[in-house]
């Protein structure tokens, strides 16, 4: 599994690097900034992406939006990583379709659990429709 970590604190993305890399055995990409990331997702093909929502310049919500708008990453698994608790943008969050929420300050059991569930849905055999 390779993730995306969108983060502009260097400490959470290497506390999320180590979790990953250690209890997932997956790859990580890192980015500082909402444009740096949609660089990279159209380079790399994340298989999910952590997205910071508080971020200058390009915030998570932007970046959010941006990538529910493109066909090739509509439907990407996305965790919104955020102490936001402004009900406006948790609303405008869940219309974008995010697949988890990770509150600050991190705790590595809960992100470690958010994790294993999405990699467990991802290694799941998709049935045609």
């Amino acid at each position: 599994m390779k993730v995306l970590v969108v983060d502009d604190d260097p400490v959470t993305r290497r506390i999320l690097r180590q979790i990953i890399t250690t209890e997932l055995k997956g790859e990580v990409i890192e980015a500082a900034n909402g444009m740096v990331a949609l660089d990279t997702v159209s380079r790399e093909a994340p298989d999910a992406v952590i997205l910071d929502l508080q971020m200058p310049g390009f915030d998570g919500v932007e970046t959010l939006a941006t990538l529910r708008a493109w066909r090739h990453t509509k439907h990407l698994p996305v965790i919104v990583l955020t102490s936001q608790t402004d009900e406006r943008i948790v609303r405008r969050c869940l219309s974008l379709q995010v697949t988890a929420y990770l509150a600050k300050p991190l705790q590595p059991e809960i992100v470690r659990d958010r994790l294993h569930g999405i990699a467990a849905t991802l290694a799941a055999p998709r049935i045609a429709s």
